[in-house]
């Protein structure tokens, strides 16, 4: 679950930081995360019942840590952070795939 709300919170600085830094799930306060998040009442709720059930966090790697190196070389000059996103109002940090 925690990894479905890394990718739904990439505006998130929180998010940002994980995902840039390779950071492990385990490194993040969930429910920080959490309140960091655009999600309605509902969702909200549905995502701290999730957390309190204590479910094992399950994790499949898309992408070896050789894959990733070269995906950020790719991406690193072609990013132009002078685009503010129009969400959070930071430097957009993303490129055209």
């Amino acid at each position: 679950m925690l990894g479905s709300l890394l990718l739904c919170a990439l505006g998130s600085g929180l998010a940002r930081k994980l995902l840039l830094n390779q950071l492990p799930a385990s490194a993040v306060d969930a429910r920080l995360l959490l309140s960091t998040l655009p999600l309605d009442a509902d969702a909200k709720r549905r995502a701290l019942v999730a957390l309190d059930a204590r479910a094992p966090l399950v994790t499949a790697p898309l992408l070896s840590a050789a894959q990733c190196v070269a995906v950020r070389k790719w991406a690193a000059p072609r990013i132009d952070t002078r685009t503010l996103d129009s969400v959070d109002g930071v430097p957009e940090q993303q490129v055209t795939v």
